[in-house]
């Protein structure tokens, strides 16, 4: 997602982004929940406020016809910082106020009636005020997200003319500045609008990295433009950081067992489905994804999203992010119904821990301790506001020696392991990792059979923690860790100053962020120009 230039069209570009809109969505109950309110939206204006000088500095505005009179060569070669407030807009969008305190054009114009008038001029416009709306529908018979600008209109400016000395175009000043100052505003307005459309094409990123390159786009909505697709040069806001990870980063693939070849091959993914289009009100607007894990682009089953959550707690900095425990849920179904949460490790005679070495002595000196186990429940996350997430993981285990001929086994268990997830977020990115780390077990409900058990009943207790445990906390860390299973990328946002905590059935992510200005107003000039080679009235630049 990434934001856009001019006054609102950064704030838009934010808020608007993630594919749908307006009450008038069905909603259905999402995994991960979004909200922004005004300390974004303050950080979001003063972007575009420094973005606005950038863009609309050397633009060069389609000509413009006037009764006789052609203005052609209109150029915005000075334009200062302007001054922008933006308040959202209950169930409608955004509003802004942008204010000029000086933007200067120059310009040819000819004018054919009863006498040729030919000459050049410069208009200045001082306080150039524009008052802007952006309403947002969705079309759900076409799945297409509809922005219209109901109101934009110059609110007061102060427009000034230069004529070359005895120039006869002073005859027509009046109408020389008014045509210039409706172009200005009509010309920010449409780039406006074009911008959050810019967004909306490439929306969020998915996570699988290796899916994208310099030459692959994400999946979007094709332009109605036929032949031009912005989403191509939405992609490209995330191609930076992606050449920086490559190196050091892969697709999501865990790996159960040394010989389980089964995840091999496999992808893990997420649902990036908006099922919560936003929701706008005077202070803030919420909306929400899916954000269930998919496992070779199948969803989970037997995994529901809970009821609407109170998103009133993702109020204490700029974004707030509600993650369902349906989101670990998910990852855990996969997990079970794809038997995967098979482990096995063989320990080899002289490497057996002491206790079992008098075992091994009586039964067989020189096998393998062979320990094998399965899960036999589904697990299910919970999480609760002050004990944080935990999770229940329900296995037979069945240790063996094997020999050469020789197989005993020594013992079958069914145990329970009490695990508290302890998720952090790295690098301060969005797409940063979550990992489970400092896991606390216990065990019960022994059901033990085989030769010896009585004596080495209790050893089930040392090998769970200690040798089985240890397996588990691997395959799932390295699962969590490998930057396969994260948060949706906004491209070209940073986020800073995290902060976890936990309500009953979800966690919570305060946090503020920065947004890669210089890399988003490059990009949109490139679109800009590309754009007016294949359409025309479409303005571009004397130079970038």
């Amino acid at each position: 997602m990434s934001h856009r230039l001019y006054p609102l069209l950064l704030l838009l570009g934010f808020l608007v982004p993630i594919h749908t809109l307006t009450n008038e969505t069905a909603s259905r109950n999402a995994g991960i929940y979004f909200r922004l309110n005004q300390k974004a939206v303050d950080y979001i204006t003063e972007l575009a406020s420094d973005a606005m000088p950038k863009i609309l500095n050397n633009m060069h505005i389609p000509d413009v016809t006037v009764t006789s009179a052609t203005i052609s060569k209109i150029h915005i070669n000075h334009v200062e910082k302007p001054t922008i407030q933006a308040k959202f807009l209950r169930d409608r969008g955004v509003r802004a106020n942008v204010s000029l305190p000086y933007l200067r054009t120059s310009a040819d114009c000819s004018v054919d009636s009863f006498f040729i008038l030919d000459g050049s001029f410069v208009v200045e416009l001082h306080n150039f005020t524009i008052e802007i709306e952006l309403n947002i529908k969705r079309n759900e018979t076409s799945g297409r997200n509809i922005f219209e600008v109901p109101h934009c209109e110059t609110t007061h400016s102060d427009v000034k003319i230069l004529l070359e000395q005895n120039s006869l175009l002073a005859i027509i000043q009046g109408t020389l500045q008014s045509t210039i100052s409706d172009a200005v505003r009509t010309q920010i307005c449409e780039t406006i609008l074009d911008a959050v459309k810019f967004v909306d094409s490439h929306e969020l990123q998915p996570v699988d990295h290796d899916k994208y390159s310099s030459t692959t786009t994400p999946t979007s909505v094709t332009s109605a433009e036929s032949g031009f697709d912005p989403a191509e040069f939405g992609a490209s806001l995330c191609e930076i950081q992606q050449l920086k990870e490559s190196a050091t980063s892969s697709t999501f693939s865990p790996s159960i067992s040394s010989e389980n070849v089964r995840s091999q091959g496999s992808s893990w993914s997420a649902n990036l489905d908006l099922v919560y289009p936003p929701r706008f009100s005077d202070e803030d607007v919420v909306f929400g994804i899916d954000g269930g894990l998919l496992y070779n682009s199948t969803s989970a089953s037997n995994v529901g999203h809970p009821p609407a959550l109170n998103t009133s707690v993702l109020n204490t900095k700029m974004i707030g992010i509600l993650i369902t425990d349906s989101i670990p849920n998910t990852f855990f179904a996969h997990i079970f119904n794809n038997e995967l949460g098979s482990l096995y490790e063989r320990i080899e005679p002289q490497h057996l821990p002491k206790p079992f070495k008098k075992i091994a002595s009586m039964m067989c000196s020189k096998c393998f301790l062979e320990i094998s186990a399965n899960l036999t429940e589904q697990p299910r996350v919970e999480i609760n506001a002050k004990q944080g997430a935990r999770v229940q993981l329900a296995g037979d285990v069945l240790l063996q020696f094997q020999g050469r001929e020789e197989l005993y086994n020594l013992i079958n268990a069914s145990t329970r392991l009490h695990v508290t997830l302890k998720p952090t977020i790295r690098h301060s990115r969005l797409y940063g990792d979550i990992a489970l780390t400092n896991v606390d077990v216990k065990v019960y409900d022994l059901a033990v059979g085989g030769v010896l058990s009585k004596p080495i009943e209790k050893l089930v207790s040392f090998i769970v923690p200690r040798v089985l445990w240890p397996q588990v906390k691997k395959r799932i860390r390295f699962a969590w860790n490998r930057r396969g299973i994260q948060l949706p990328v906004l491209c070209g946002v940073e986020l800073e100053h995290l902060s976890l905590s936990y309500i009953d059935r979800a966690a919570v992510i305060n946090t503020d962020f920065r947004f890669d200005l210089p890399l988003f107003v490059r990009k949109f000039k490139l679109y800009l120009i590309q754009k007016s080679m294949t359409f025309r009235g479409i303005p571009t630049y004397v130079e970038i």
